[in-house]
């Protein structure tokens, strides 16, 4: 099971820290934007490497979009959740932390696989459906709780990313972290 888990951590970082850059021809954000994201990207696993907390690479995803740091993951104990915020408001740069990060006992590879089905349902949805550009939004899903980042045209294409991610079966939750084009102040997240 651990080897699983330190697997799972290595796909975090190396889909992540990858993909995101490539990403960003396709949406909203500017390339240098992109740059800047992947650069906390890359500070925030390093802290995390350092860190003598354990799970914080084999447990946790992080996110960065905009400047907006999303913890995500399932940890055994608060103080490990607790240290994952900590180091990411020491990488300068950070405007926001998300902690959705769940406490609680390690999720089974059977909870993972199901996970990134979910995932890949989710997103090959979002490109399939007219009016949506998928390329502005990523999920992240947490033992059934679908997590949503990205920034929508207006609060039509909003609610269609929300309703899209709800109909996917396994989602026993959505929460929103979707911004308006436009929008700078924190938004007022939002669970579904």
């Amino acid at each position: 099971m651990l080897p699983l888990l330190a697997m799972n951590g290595c796909r975090s970082v190396a889909v992540s820290g990858a993909s995101r850059v490539s990403e960003a021809t396709a949406e909203d954000r500017t390339f240098g934007r992109s740059i800047d994201d992947a650069t906390l990207y890359t500070k925030i696993n390093h802290y995390f490497v350092q860190s003598e907390v354990a799970g914080l690479l084999t447990n946790l995803s992080v996110r960065v979009y905009n400047g907006r740091v999303f913890l995500f993951g399932r940890v055994k104990g608060q103080r490990t959740a607790d240290e994952a915020v900590r180091l990411v408001w020491l990488v300068e740069g950070v405007k926001e932390v998300i902690n959705e990060i769940q406490v609680g006992e390690d999720l089974t590879a059977i909870d993972y696989a199901q996970d990134e089905a979910i995932e890949t349902q989710i997103s090959a949805r979002l490109l399939a459906t007219k009016g949506i550009r998928s390329a502005n939004f990523t999920t992240e899903v947490v033992n059934g709780v679908a997590y949503l980042i990205g920034t929508a045209k207006d609060e039509r294409e909003m609610r269609a990313v929300i309703a899209v991610s709800q109909r996917v079966s396994g989602v026993s939750r959505v929460v929103s972290h979707i911004r308006l084009r436009g929008q700078s102040a924190p938004s007022a997240n939002a669970s579904y």
